[in-house]
């Protein structure tokens, strides 16, 4: 066992994992949700449990009535943020810069770090371990902690020691206990002289500075992971929540993973880890090492089967790197089919003011503008997308009344009566700022707006004919023998002045 993990053990990985994220951003918006047990609602779907709720039996992705009805009403269900109409991530966004951003500042030199969610980072601090180490005697993790009914895995460990019994509540409170786990997630004594443990007890001596920071700089908890690899360090995160961290020593990671449920294995959440279950009868990871490769790749693939061959075994040679920027930003709305001209309107203008604000929080993170907007409308009855590119090269900039008026004259200078079911629109092609147009949620709407109500129209003449090459490639749509308008000259307050829409 040492031998296949031989080559990490010079590794010590740090995974960070905000507890209850959503619950936290929204307690700190509003102190009166302080310790009372929430559930964060996204429509017909709950998100995000807090540990109060979940011990009334709240679960992640119940039904908002079922939640209600389990707690008797007890528990509050707080709907997630919204902007300009729609859910906006944007408020948990802005906390999560703000607390990674925070804790960049404050990392050991050489430590190298990495944004996997919006709520979890992972650090390589072997750098700074192999700096302490020839002077630092780090102390040994202690078995004294306690699987809690709060526990992601709760009923599958033989409970330990006790741990110190905290004084302040779990949002309060800063423990620095580490827990050591083995099959039964109890903390074993492994041999704490060896290099390979050393270093791994003076990762947790820095995973705890790490949530004091957090804690100190920004007053939430959180709970770590501490593994020779970034697999381990994950899953070890999420077994002893809230604010407790737990390191797997690599004498212990085949034993580990005998128990751990088989979802937890990056792609088996989904349909290849119910085709295992359902071909092999297995239920955990650990089940997973009686099986060869080829065996898994008669279910997985080839590709896949390789990875999840090394992973039930413990071993995951991914870098810690910093990701790059996203090639693209997004903004969409599902919807019933609506035609109502001035809904439809409305519509365009809601996912126009959430695109902008998400171009404004890239553009503080990367500095950077897009150069193309691409328009994607679906049509009740045809099956195609209805994809349109339009440069925005010569725009001084990008603001809600610029975007929506640009999709406007896209839907109705193609489609005579669109009933739209999903709108998107998407910025890609990014350059630096100061080469491309900057953006704004909101501007000033200027000219009066030629109307498309149609050439009879008493209130203004007919739209201009644009060559196609000046509104954009279109990938798909039903032209009505005239292109779009996407040169700056559109029409979106004739839409609403017009009120008998287009012809």
């Amino acid at each position: 066992q040492m031998d296949e993990h031989r080559g990490e053990c010079g590794r010590v990985i740090v995974w960070l994992d905000l507890d209850c994220f959503f619950v936290q951003v929204h307690r700190r918006k509003n102190a009166a949700l302080q310790l009372q047990p929430i559930a964060i609602r996204q429509h017909q779907d709950i998100i995000c449990v807090s540990y109060e709720a979940k011990k009334l039996g709240v679960k992640k992705h119940d039904l908002p009535a079922e939640a209600l009805r389990r707690t008797h009403n007890k528990v509050i269900l707080e709907p997630v943020f919204q902007a300009h109409g729609k859910v906006s991530y944007n408020a948990y966004r802005e906390m999560s810069t703000l607390i990674f951003g925070t804790l960049a500042k404050r990392l050991p030199p050489g430590t190298l770090s990495e944004l996997c969610s919006i709520d979890e980072m992972c650090f390589d601090v072997t750098a700074e371990v192999r700096r302490r180490l020839p002077v630092q005697q780090p102390r040994a993790p202690q078995p004294m902690f306690s699987p809690s009914e709060e526990d992601e895995w709760a009923g599958q460990q033989t409970p330990a020691t006790p741990a110190t019994q905290l004084t302040q509540t779990p949002e309060k409170a800063w423990p620095t206990e580490t827990t050591a786990v083995g099959a039964d997630g109890v903390a074993r004594s492994s041999n704490p002289a060896s290099p390979c443990e050393l270093a791994l007890v003076c990762g947790c001596d820095i995973a705890a500075e790490l949530r004091r920071v957090v804690f100190e700089e920004t007053g939430f908890t959180s709970s770590a992971g501490i593994a020779h690899n970034k697999l381990l360090a994950k899953i070890a995160c999420g077994l002893h929540k809230p604010s407790f961290q737990t390191v797997v020593p690599c004498s212990m990671i085949v034993d580990f993973l005998m128990n751990v449920p088989l979802v937890k294995l990056p792609g088996l959440g989904g349909k290849c880890g119910s085709k295992l279950k359902e071909q092999y009868q297995i239920m955990f990871v650990g089940e997973l090492q009686s099986l060869s490769q080829a065996q898994l790749a008669t279910v997985v693939g080839e590709a896949k089967a390789k990875a999840v061959y090394s992973h039930c075994r413990g071993i995951d040679a991914t870098l810690v790197t910093e990701k790059t920027p996203p090639l693209s930003v997004l903004s969409r709305m599902s919807l019933t089919p609506v035609e109502d001209v001035e809904h439809v309107l409305a519509i365009l203008k809601t996912v126009a003011l959430d695109l902008c604000d998400k171009l404004a929080f890239d553009r503080s993170q990367f500095s950077r503008n897009p150069t193309t907007l691409s328009f994607v409308f679906n049509i009740k009855g045809d099956p195609k997308e209805h994809v349109y590119h339009v440069p925005t090269v010569g725009w001084a900039e990008i603001d809600e009344p610029k975007v929506s008026q640009t999709a406007a004259d896209l839907l109705w200078g193609n489609f005579t009566h669109p009933i739209i079911t999903r709108v998107s629109i998407k910025a890609s092609e990014f350059a630096p700022a100061g080469t491309a147009a900057t953006f704004s949620a909101r501007g000033d709407c200027v000219n009066p707006r030629t109307c498309h109500a149609g050439a009879d129209s008493p209130t203004s003449p007919p739209p201009a004919k644009h060559p196609r090459s000046a509104s954009g490639t279109s990938t798909g749509g039903r032209g009505r023998g005239r292109s779009a308008v996407v040169s700056g000259q559109g029409s979106i307050l004739s839409y609403f002045t017009c009120k008998k829409g287009p012809s």
